[in-house]
């Protein structure tokens, strides 16, 4: 018994991080369940479809080894990544040489979703915050996450599904890499 009284005493800290971070990870599971994202469905609302076109366009482009090109069938024709972040797209249409479309279209999609908790956590952990500052700050992601008063600047759930899907991933990868150097 002094064992496991001893293990919890120099673990608490680290044990309660990782219940609010399961925590999170269920909850955005309740609303985003995964079994949905893997339904070869083509996924629609706001500017998703356009999206879905990118995603489509940049796997043909990236067979030939390019990522920046000319999308004759969107707009009459675009240079397509030359305003969009690129990132989530290429790993879209990386994963889509393995599954379909569609599903890596929709994992993508809501890997900044998913993702967001974890990389505030993370972020505030090499910023060397106060110990229970990341375990905060990931909770406090999901009112975040789960606003409703706009559904077109991205990073909550209605604008990510509404096509801001670049801004989802990007603010992950800024809450990890916004501080002076790296870990």
């Amino acid at each position: 018994m002094n064992k496991i009284a001893e293990f919890f005493k120099k673990r608490h800290e680290g044990l309660l991080d990782a219940v609010v971070l399961v925590g999170c990870l269920l909850f955005i599971c309740s609303y985003l369940p995964p079994k949905l994202l893997l339904l070869n469905t083509t996924p629609t609302g706001g500017d998703v479809p356009a999206h879905n076109y990118m995603v489509s366009h940049l796997k043909e482009t990236v067979a030939r080894g390019t990522i920046i090109s000319w999308a004759g069938g969107w707009w009459g024709g675009f240079p397509m990544f030359q305003y969009y972040f690129f990132l989530p797209y290429l790993m879209m249409a990386l994963l889509a040489f393995f599954i379909p479309i569609n599903i890596a279209f929709k994992i993508v999609s809501v890997v900044g979703l998913y993702a967001m908790p974890f990389a505030l956590y993370i972020g505030m952990r090499w910023m060397r915050v106060g110990r229970s500052a990341p375990a905060v700050m990931a909770a406090f992601s999901l009112p975040f996450m789960f606003v409703q008063t706009h559904t077109m600047w991205g990073v909550n759930v209605k604008s990510t599904l509404a096509g801001m899907i670049s801004n989802s991933v990007s603010f992950c990868l800024f809450a990890l890499f916004s501080r002076r150097g790296l870990p």
